[in-house]
């Protein structure tokens, strides 16, 4: 009886483990950042709902600020996909193993400006402005590759 419940309670913590080793913020951001003004909303991809604070976004607290009103705000901010972890895996590990899109990365081209920033576990790749169109089109076929959410795959094609 001891090691039937020893051993529901290791998947128990082995699972909690797992969970909380996604990433350090929680979830993926992309976002423009390009120097063109461009109405873009910021991606949002994460395996459970995020809240505004944990995206850094306050509200006066002397003011009376609805729910409504902080969904209305964060919904004209930010498009939100909520995908499996097989897929947010998925993207995490295409941003590791394809640096060359990146700014940050060895193959740094010194004359090209950034388009789009990706926060991924904390760290921010630049994507160059010349590879955006390659970046994205290249993300989406790796996770229809790995037969990923399509939802989001919707949400990539817009970027």
């Amino acid at each position: 009886m001891k090691t039937i419940a020893t051993f529901i309670i290791l998947i128990f913590l082995s699972s909690n483990i797992q969970k909380k080793q996604i990433g350090k913020t929680g979830f993926i951001e992309i976002r423009h950042s390009g120097i063109e003004e461009k109405p873009i909303k910021a991606l949002i991809i994460s395996t459970r709902k995020i809240t505004a604070e944990e995206l850094g976004e306050s509200f006066d607290s002397t003011k009376f600020v609805t729910v409504e009103q902080k969904k209305a705000f964060l919904s004209l901010r930010y498009n939100f996909s909520v995908t499996d972890h097989k897929t947010y895996q998925s993207i995490i590990d295409f941003v590791n193993n394809n640096q060359s899109f990146f700014t940050n990365s060895v193959n740094r081209n010194h004359g090209d400006y950034k388009d789009y920033s990706i926060n991924v576990n904390g760290k921010v790749y630049n994507i160059f402005y010349r590879s955006k169109d390659e970046f994205f089109n290249s993300l989406i076929k790796y996770i229809q590759l790995k037969k990923g959410d399509k939802f989001l795959i919707a949400n990539l094609s817009i970027y």
